[in-house]
């Protein structure tokens, strides 16, 4: 196979190597520090957090037009009628509230077209919020007279959570029960702290446990006090949440002097879950929880109690508008209150394992459907809304725990909110942020959330730093663990790709949401292939495009991650070997705007590169014929995937240990006379020179050919290396052949340089080096295995030049500089002038073993690394590496 290929240089970040001594003398040819080497490799910069600096904004004394109000359409019939006839105004606000209140059974006589036999609990929730919006907008005396009459109003259901406790006896009778603490005909008792009133009953239907016994002091609980344990950790809980709340800047909905009202066993919600009525019903802060003791179903009372607390908190930026976006806001209101009780649990050490994580418990319902709107509600209850909470985490690790709070802020200010529009606007207008990087950050962030063991595992990527981190991949469960990457994930497709590449898709995704893709290219590490990724979508342009190449979720492999944003727009990766699987994320990043449709398709372009291997070697060869490819399994010493130089019995790696690609190739061209030198190059840092071109690369499981055009000031030279097994297991024999088209009388003197730096498991960057350069071909030979490839840029050192034995142990490599005669081929004069010699990387189990096979094939010049292992630079062992080279004569 023939192909045109562009420089390749690798971009993959591993292990950072530290800085190598600087060259002894003469010019450094090129040469660049170890850490130079990596860092040119690296991913992108770390994240810096933006500054919040809003955008000036009032809302206009006159209202916009009014959005389209969300569809009721699916609503029983009087409940439709009923708003229906409010928002057209043939109903007023006062005969709406007295309705309203009816309907929830709180008084008689609601009017017959008005009437349901019962309404699902998500359609009581969206009554009662129009019900609290609409007596916001009454006379205070009209308000006043109606919230008298309903005191003990009450309707919504949220979250639902259970906790079950072995019944007790009482130890002492309880003192806040009885007239003192009566709620008459609702509870008996009642139980006051700095800024909470919690009543509940004892005894009965909906009573907590009364046991007042030895409990855990750190959770609230004091022994025979008269009050249960159970609502003394309720109420601490309250407490402990207000004071984090506080921290963060929230508070309930001013209340002048009243605490905020606990009902602990609320026969307005089921036993296990809360309410948090909206403030206008009762002109109060009041939270409802349902539990009952006798039937086992209690509520939880640490994580619960935060979570609703935190509603309370939000009422706060709450205004009238709710009804026109009551989905939107609500799902971004339990997003943001399961965040919140993760700031709470979190910063109280005493709420027990079993309920520290509950805020996470429906995370995978968020991910199985990415694609979806960023605030799509699934139903008041569902549990969408709150796996969304990290959504709300990632803004505070991206912007700072206040941008939650800002985006309830933006929400109070506008006239018609909805949680999506806010959050984007948000983002652009007081954080300067693109909007749609953020969106593009946030789906690849969730995609590779698990699976990563170090920091090293994500590179220079921005990932979730939150300590609970791995407990959401516990709460995923196995959700989208498929395929190769076998890793808890957001729910995506997988294709495999056939042996063209050739594949094609389309999603359509909702603003905030992402779609993936997961694309499986062969396993087969003799054949690496550039990719070409073609992405599509209307002049809108709403959608990102991002292709990310894994290793293993979350550590990459070959490149960066690439992305696009245009209409029409092909991204370049690669696909291969154990890094076989791509993925493509397809991110809208205008939540709040119209849904848009993506489409896509791949082909293989070329081949990238192969590892070819015999008995005891492995070799990674790139297009341009030096080495080290990606996608191997992982080396037995640094568990580097990337391939240079392998000894197979042992699996360890000696090139591309810690991920400098320094290895490659070069030569320098002296026309006769001397006048108009040049030069060209492959190597793995410097890529190819500018006159370089790949003509023609092929692999096989065993072979690999390349061939390099280059050229200078006077005619083309093709320079060809053929990879194929020697006679030896543990060599390779790397014929390399160069060629210059120049006529028989112009021959040209031809410097062929190849340079490799030695990184030899399992002590890489200490190894021991011998050089044997005592060859007329050979016109330089140094340690210096960071010198660049050209040979006319210099002849730099690291300590020896020419022979030496032994040296080390220190981070070192070797160059060496051949001459290359070339001369007209008898009989065919058109075939230009040739020259020709034997290159040899291997590996053998010992020293020993390394020289017999270097005799084997006539090497008289070589180099030989060895790790700095106990026993060596004696014996070897367990692995000597090998650079041999041997003229034809």
């Amino acid at each position: 196979m023939i192909t045109t290929l562009a420089a390749a240089s690798l971009a993959v970040t591993l292990l950072q190597a530290p800085a190598t001594a600087q060259p002894e003398g003469g010019d450094p040819g090129g040469a660049v520090t170890k850490s130079e080497a990596v860092n040119a490799q690296a991913a992108p910069a770390p994240y810096e957090m933006p500054t919040y600096d809003p955008a000036p904004r009032t809302r206009a004394e006159e209202p916009p037009p009014r959005p389209e109000p969300e569809s009721y359409e699916d609503f029983r019939p009087g409940l439709r009628r009923l708003l229906e006839d409010l928002r057209s105004g043939r109903l007023n606000e006062e005969a709406f509230v007295n309705h309203a209140y009816a309907k929830l059974g709180y008084q008689g006589g609601v009017p017959k077209h008005y009437r349901d036999d019962q309404l699902p609990a998500e359609q009581r929730v969206i009554l009662g919020m129009t019900l609290g919006r609409e007596l916001a907008g009454l006379g205070h005396p009209v308000r006043r007279s109606i919230q008298n009459r309903m005191a003990q109003a009450d309707i919504l259901r949220p979250l639902t959570t259970r906790r079950a406790e072995n019944p007790a006896a009482l130890a002492v009778p309880l003192s806040e029960c009885g007239q003192r603490g009566k709620l008459p005909g609702v509870f008996d008792c009642l139980h006051q702290s700095a800024n909470f009133s919690v009543f509940y009953n004892a005894a009965g239907d909906n009573a907590v446990n009364p046991y007042d016994g030895p409990g855990t002091a750190a959770q609230g609980d004091v022994q025979d006090n008269g009050v249960p344990n159970y609502v003394e950790r309720m109420t601490r809980s309250l407490e402990e949440g207000r004071k984090t709340y506080s921290s963060l800047g929230y508070a309930p909905r001013e209340d002048h002097d009243k605490k905020v009202t606990l009902f602990l066993g609320s026969t307005h919600v089921e036993p296990g879950v809360g309410f948090v009525q909206p403030y206008e019903l009762a002109d109060a802060n009041i939270i409802h929880i349902g539990t009952d003791f006798d039937s086992s179903d209690e509520a939880e009372e640490f994580y619960l109690p935060r979570h609703e607390l935190f509603h309370s908190m939000q009422y706060k930026y709450v205004g009238w508008s709710l009804i026109w976006n009551m989905r939107s806001l609500n799902a971004w209101m339990e997003a943001t209150a399961e965040w919140g009780a993760h700031q709470a649990v979190a910063a109280d050490p005493a709420v027990p394992y079993g309920s520290r994580y509950i805020y996470a418990n429906d995370l995978d319902e968020f991910l199985a459907r990415p694609e979806e709107e960023l605030t799509k509600q699934d139903g008041f209850g569902g549990g969408r809304q709150y796996g969304a909470f990290i959504f709300a985490e990632f803004l505070d690790e991206r912007f700072g725990a206040d941008a939650v709070r800002h985006s309830w802020e933006r929400i109070e200010d506008a006239w018609f909110p909805d949680g999506a529009t806010e959050i984007r606007d948000m983002i652009t207008d007081d954080y300067d942020r693109d909007v749609h990087e953020e969106f593009r950050v946030f789906g690849v962030a969730n995609y590779q959330l698990c699976g990563g063991s170090t920091a090293a595992d994500y590179g220079s990527y921005w990932r979730y730093q939150d300590g609970d981190a791995d407990d959401w991949c516990g709460a995923l469960g196995t959700t989208g663990a498929d395929g190769p990457l076998a890793v808890a994930r957001p729910e995506h497709e997988t294709i495999t790709l056939p042996a063209d590449g050739k594949a094609s898709g389309q999603w359509t995704v909702k603003g905030g949401g992402v779609h993936y893709v997961d694309l499986v290219g062969q396993a087969d590490p003799s054949k690496l292939w550039n990719m070409a990724v073609r992405t599509m979508q209307d002049d809108d342009k709403r959608l990102t495009f991002t292709v990310v190449n894994w290793e293993k979720i979350p550590r990459r492999c070959f490149a960066d991650d690439k992305s696009a944003r245009e209409q029409d727009k092909t991204l370049d990766t690669r696909i291969g070997g154990s890094c076989n699987v791509v993925t493509l994320m397809i991110s809208h990043g205008r939540p709040g705007d119209d849904e848009e449709e993506g489409r896509w398709e791949t082909k293989y372009t070329s081949l990238f590169g192969g590892s070819v291997g015999s008995t005891d070697v492995q070799i990674g060869v790139q297009p341009g014929g030096n080495l080290i490819t990606p996608g191997g399994t992982p080396s037995t010493g640094t568990k580097t995937t990337e391939v240079g130089l392998r000894h197979r019995p042992t699996n360890y790696e000696a090139v591309s240990a810690v991920a400098c690609h320094c290895e490659g190739w070069g030569i320098q061209v002296t026309p006769p006379g001397g006048v108009g030198q040049w030069s060209g190059w492959s190597h793995g840092v410097q890529g190819l020179s500018e006159n370089a071109e790949i003509t023609e690369f092929t692999t096989t499981p065993t072979t690999a050919k390349s061939t390099v055009r280059l050229v200078g000031t006077d005619y083309p030279v093709y320079v060809t290396h053929e990879y194929r097994p020697s006679a030896r297991p543990e060599l390779y024999d790397v014929t390399v052949t160069v060629t210059s088209l120049a006529p028989p009388g112009d021959q040209p003197h031809i410097s062929y340089r190849r340079v490799v730096d030695w990184d030899v498991e399992p002590t890489p960057l200490k190894e021991y080096v011998t050089l044997k350069a005592d060859h007329p071909k050979v016109e330089f030979a140094s340690d210096y295995g960071l010198a660049g490839p050209d040979p006319g840029s210099g002849r730099p050192k690291l300590h020896h030049e020419g022979s030496f034995t032994d040296a080390g142990p220190y981070d070192q490599g070797t160059v060496l500089d051949v001459n290359v005669p070339v001369e007209p081929v008898p009989g065919n004069p058109d075939a230009g002038l040739v020259g020709e010699f034997h290159l040899y990387y291997g590996a053998a189990a010992t020293e020993a073993k390394a020289l017999e096979a270097l005799n084997a094939v006539n090497a008289p010049v070589y180099s030989l690394a060895k790790p700095s292992t106990p026993g060596n630079p004696g014996s070897g062992a367990p692995a000597t590496f090998v650079l041999g080279y041997r003229p034809v004569t």
